[in-house]
């Protein structure tokens, strides 16, 4: 997830990886960003692989960010209701089982998908997201 505030871009600690795999194509900042990753010394473990670090300030960065609507914003929903997410993400299963209809479909009359046509892996990626956010409301209650 991506929190963006006051022009400041933060990522969970696990999706500087996950973005790198699943970018194609990105503005130089970007490209800096995830070959550098994170500071020397820090490592991803089981239980900080959710924390949130300052990513970058640069205001490129941030639009792409803010725009890769796959990588869901944590401000976003943060504030919803068990019951909005759950619908939410069921929202994301139905739009991701249509989308994967298509592919198939497509591919069964040699269709050619791009890349951008049907972006089933970052569906795939925030659908495990709002389950991962259910998980953590459930532990609170």
């Amino acid at each position: 997830m991506k929190k963006i505030e006051d022009g400041i871009l933060y990522l969970q600690m696990e999706d500087l990886f996950v973005v790198g795999s699943m970018v194609l194509t990105a503005p130089e900042i970007v490209t800096k960003l995830l070959q550098d990753g994170f500071p020397q010394g820090i490592l991803i473990t089981p239980d900080n692989r959710k924390d949130f670090i300052k990513a970058s300030e640069d205001p490129e960065c941030v639009k792409f960010f803010r725009d890769q609507d796959w990588l869901l914003d944590y401000n976003e929903i943060n504030g919803l209701s068990y019951a909005e997410l759950i619908k939410a993400r069921d929202e994301l299963k139905l739009h991701y089982e249509r989308g994967f209809g298509e592919l198939n479909e497509g591919l069964k009359v040699g269709r050619n998908f791009k890349e951008t046509d049907l972006p089933l892996e970052g569906l795939n990626y925030a659908i495990t997201q709002m389950d991962d956010m259910l998980r953590t409301r459930l532990r609170r209650n």
